[in-house]
Parts: C-alpha cells; structure tokens; sequence
C-alpha cells in the first residue's frame, strides 16, 4: 500500500514497519560471503595440500640402508618434517596476506597471532601426516588413507555448520580435526580482533602435534629396523647362495680336470 503511494520499497518498508528485526552475522557487518569463508577454504586448502606432499616423506627413506645407518631416526623425521613445515608456513602466510591484499580480507589481529595459530596448525598436520607416513610405508596407502580423514574437515569444523548444531557425535568427531582448532579461530581473528579462546586452540595443537612427531619417530624406527633385518636376511642368503654356486662351479672343474687327467693316462697307455 505504502508503494502504492510512490515511495520507493526502501522508504514504503520503513513507513510500514518503523521496528525491523533482522539477523545479523557477528564480526562481519556487511554479510560478505567472502570475509566469511574465503579464510576457511584457505586453511582447507593448506591442509589438504600439506597432506598430499608430506604424506609420503618417510617411504623413501627405507630403502636408503645406508643412509639409515648413517643418520637416527629422530634426525631424518625432524629434518623431513621441519623443512615440509616451514614451507608449508610461508606459503600458508602468503596466502592470508593476498586474501588480505588482494580480495580485501580483513585482518583485525596483530600479526603475531596469525603467525601463532598457522604455526601451531601445520605444525599438528606435519606431525599427523609423519605418522601416516611411516605406518603406511606404500606411497599409495600413505596418501590415499589420510584422505578419508580430513576432507571432512570443512563440514564438522564449524566452519560453514556450527558444531553446536551437528549432534554430539559429529562435535565428538570434530574434536579429532585439525581444522576444527584453526578455521573458526583463524575468523574470529581476521573479522572480530580476538579469539576468546586463542592460547586453548594453540596448545592443543601444539600438544597434539608433538605427540604425533614423536609417534611417528617412534614407529619409523621400529620399521626401520624390519627393514634392516630384511635386508641382512636377503643379503645373507644372496651370500650363502653365490657360496654354493661358486662350490658347484669348483666341483665341476675339479671334475672335468680329473676326466682330463684320466683321458690323458688312458692314452699314454694305448702307446
């Protein structure tokens, strides 16, 4: 009615309604889809792609004996995994600073807290994808396994559901998510200036993470050393088979010089 009387939908909604109630998302005024979710897909992509390279770090090292022997099994993970961790880290803050640069993501917090909570993230998903990596010695297994484990990050992580919604089961499940203590964070950081719980998040990624670093030392050693006494057995019985051949081959010389030797004193007895 009110448009009726040629004001504009604007004006004719306010003359109609003087009260409006409307939602409203907190820490992102403007309802920016990208503001909201551009830093979540990040973090997904971060991990996914840390994922499929350091899921395979530790198989290779199997077969190098040599290079088993030379360097411990704590220095080859700790080598492997920190320098995956540290490029994982300046790309993943590349990363939010073109989100920020490029596509006008803001970033409300000091810089120290994205440095933080990045670190802590990638440094449990290094951890997680070591341990993989060294029960599932076959390159296939180690990258296809994990898979199953964190592409459904996104959805119980709370970032596009909040995990309040999803049923106890699914909060449950979600607890066992690296994403889950980093893409709602990394949000609040970026759109509110703070996460209430910031040195929480931080510490059960840091925990987590040292105790899947160790783990994963842990059981590339213990491969490491089936792997040895498979190559000592295969090694000794390549030994023990070259002996025999080499045996056989002397006894049939010795033969065919005894048969030499008899045709010779055969002869001399014809003459």
């Amino acid at each position: 009615m009110a448009e009726g009387l040629a004001l504009p939908p604007d004006k004719a909604m306010d003359t109609a309604y003087p009260v409006r109630v409307q939602f409203r998302i907190l820490g992102n005024p403007t309802n920016s889809y990208t503001n909201f979710m551009l830093l979540g897909m990040i973090a997904n992509s971060m991990q996914i792609g840390t994922f499929l390279v350091a899921a395979t770090l530790l198989f290779r090292e199997y077969g190098r004996i040599r290079r088993i022997r030379r360097y411990g099994s704590a220095l080859l993970v700790g080598v492997r995994g920190g320098l995956t961790w540290l490029t994982a880290f300046a790309v993943g803050m590349l990363v939010i600073a073109i989100s920020h640069f490029h596509f006008g993501v803001p970033l409300a917090a000091p810089l120290w807290q994205f440095m933080t909570l990045t670190g802590a993230f990638l440094f449990l998903v290094v951890g997680i994808c070591l341990l993989f990596s060294a029960v599932f010695p076959d390159p296939v297994m180690a990258s296809q396994i994990p898979m199953v484990y964190v592409l459904p990050g996104l959805l119980y992580s709370g970032m596009s559901w909040p995990r309040e919604w999803a049923g106890e089961w699914a909060a449950s499940l979600s607890g066992l998510m690296p994403l889950t203590y980093y893409g709602v964070p990394l949000r609040d950081l970026s759109l509110r200036g703070f996460d209430p719980q910031f040195g929480y998040h931080v510490g059960i990624m840091l925990l987590g993470g040292l105790v899947c670093w160790l783990a994963a030392t842990a059981v590339f050693a213990f491969q490491r050393r089936r792997y040895e006494r498979r190559y000592k057995a295969e090694r000794e019985k390549r030994r023990k088979m070259s002996k025999k051949e080499n045996g056989t081959g002397e006894m049939e010389s010795a033969a065919k010089e005894s048969l030499r030797e008899r045709r010779g004193s055969h002869g001399d007895t014809e003459r």
